[in-house]
């Protein structure tokens, strides 16, 4: 999760630099004013696309390669629950 943070805030940085708004502007304001995906939601939908991916492909073994279980043994979310919340697109 930190290194989320640190990616996210690369990116709030990088993006204030180019438009040159000022740090009074909320940052999902900026984003979705110019319709930038900020960076966890770009990976959520790449990650949903290779998993759908996988699972219509012709290769067996790679279907049903993120199963959503009801839970993780140990405790950290699953690939599946990083990505149910999102529509497939």
């Amino acid at each position: 999760m930190s290194q989320r943070k640190r990616i996210q805030s690369q990116q709030n940085i990088v993006l204030r630099m180019i438009l040159g708004v000022g740090w009074y502007n909320l940052n999902d304001v900026i984003a979705c004013d110019r319709h930038i995906e900020i960076v966890g939601e770009f990976i959520q939908h790449r990650a949903r696309w290779m998993y759908d991916l996988a699972d219509q492909g012709p290769h067996e073994f790679l279907r049903n390669i993120a199963p959503m279980h009801e839970r993780s043994p140990s405790g950290r979310p699953l690939p599946g629950e990083l990505i149910k919340s999102l529509s497939p697109t």
